[in-house]
């Protein structure tokens, strides 16, 4: 199983950095791939809360400047026509930053 500078009865498992950094890189990779499609998640659940409520010029700033947990809590906490407050039933995705 060894290569040519094995000795001879020693099995020789080594890993080479080429393949040390090609898995630093898929690491790397799926971590911010992964992020990227819950933010993206995230966010579509914002249009949806903000999609039946009215304009409010101040939530759409906000929200432009929130990351996208804060921007579905901003979207969440819009008044609905005639109510004075948000909703409180509604349930905020838990992320953290995998890769900040």
């Amino acid at each position: 199983m060894g290569g040519p500078k094995s000795e001879p009865g020693r099995d020789d498992y080594g890993i080479t950095w080429a393949a040390l950094a090609g898995a630093i890189g898929v690491g790397i990779g799926g971590a911010r791939w992964l992020l990227n499609y819950v933010d993206k998640e995230i966010l579509q659940k914002a249009v949806v809360k903000v999609a039946g409520k009215p304009s409010d010029q101040q939530a759409q700033i906000q929200i432009m400047e929130a990351n996208p947990t804060e921007a579905f809590q901003i979207a969440a906490d819009m008044p609905l026509d005639g109510d004075q407050e948000g909703s409180d039933d509604v349930e905020v995705p838990v992320v953290t930053n995998l890769g900040e």
